[in-house]
């Protein structure tokens, strides 16, 4: 986005290698889906608030 500072290089690596560890110890054994997504933003002067509202469904095996 304009106007905000470049993260360094070092920290866009550790959050690449943090995402596939990450996805790498998940417990697959969850089946989740997202079912919607909402996104909203609203401007008052200069203060910009954003709300984001999201539905999951969980199907677990018992």
């Amino acid at each position: 986005m304009p106007g905000e500072p470049r993260k360094p290089l070092m920290r866009c690596i550790g959050e690449f290698f943090g995402h596939i560890i990450r996805g790498v110890r998940q417990d697959v054994s969850k089946d989740r889906r997202i079912v919607e997504s909402e996104h909203r933003e609203e401007k008052r002067g200069s203060t910009i608030i954003r709300e984001t509202r999201i539905r999951e469904i969980e199907v677990r095996d018992e």
